[in-house]
């Protein structure tokens, strides 16, 4: 399950969600995007976290608290922890809600 927004691809496999849409009958989890912000809900509507976009090629993902989690760089194709340790290649932001 993907859902692309603007030039960032989400994976979401990990937390069991998916793209809220007319052609899904029960979407397992809502996204609500807010100019280039992505709120991450699971399947019951609870708030799990938020990916905004913090500056050209920067994403950051904060928990339901407002936690950081961390930061994408889509210029190098990164993922980095809150403290700055490389996650991996790509956007795996949302792997980090699940740590």
């Amino acid at each position: 399950m993907i859902i692309q927004s603007a030039m960032v691809l989400v994976l979401l496999p990990v937390l069991g969600l998916a793209p809220a849409g007319p052609d899904r009958a029960q979407p397992s989890a809502a996204v609500t995007l807010q100019q280039d912000t992505q709120v991450l809900r699971d399947k019951n509507g609870k708030h799990l976290g938020t990916i905004k976009k913090v500056s050209d090629g920067k994403y950051e993902l904060r928990d339901a608290s407002g936690k950081h989690l961390g930061t994408y760089y889509l210029k190098e194709d990164i993922t980095r922890d809150a403290q700055g340790r490389k996650v991996g290649t790509g956007n795996l932001l949302t792997s980090l809600l699940s740590r």
